[in-house]
């Protein structure tokens, strides 16, 4: 997210397929979904702005990093490319979205409650 704040004309880009949602982070789940905000109300995105941002929404947004860690992860991230992490954070994503459904299939497949005599139908579909 530092990346993104220290190069934000990758914002829109990230926007399309990353949600604030999927920030496990919550602090930076702030900073992200501030500078989103920022970007589609076509305003400036900087550590400045973003830390005001993320304070001035703090009840909306969730509690953002301290200034002083902002300031730091936004300097050190200057030199990083954003689009160079996007693609562990695309797979990290995929596998908790695979992890989940894992633990929802194996929650129903435990439960004897469940009632599965509908899915022959979709058997039927799949052939």
């Amino acid at each position: 997210m530092a990346a993104l704040v220290a190069h934000p004309e990758e914002i829109t880009g990230v926007g399309r397929w990353l949600s604030p949602d999927a920030l496990v982070d919550r602090p930076w789940r702030a900073v992200y979904a501030a500078a989103l905000e920022l970007t589609e109300q076509g305003q400036p995105v900087d550590v400045v702005t973003i830390a005001w941002q993320v304070q001035h929404k703090s009840r909306q947004l969730g509690p953002g990093p301290a200034p002083a860690t902002l300031v730091g992860a936004v300097e050190a991230a200057a030199v990083d490319d954003p689009r160079f992490y996007s693609r562990p954070v695309a797979a990290d994503i995929i596998r908790r979205t695979a992890d989940s459904a894992d633990r929802s299939l194996r929650a129903a497949a435990e439960n004897p409650g469940l009632d599965v005599s509908g899915l022959s139908h979709f058997e039927r579909l799949r052939a």
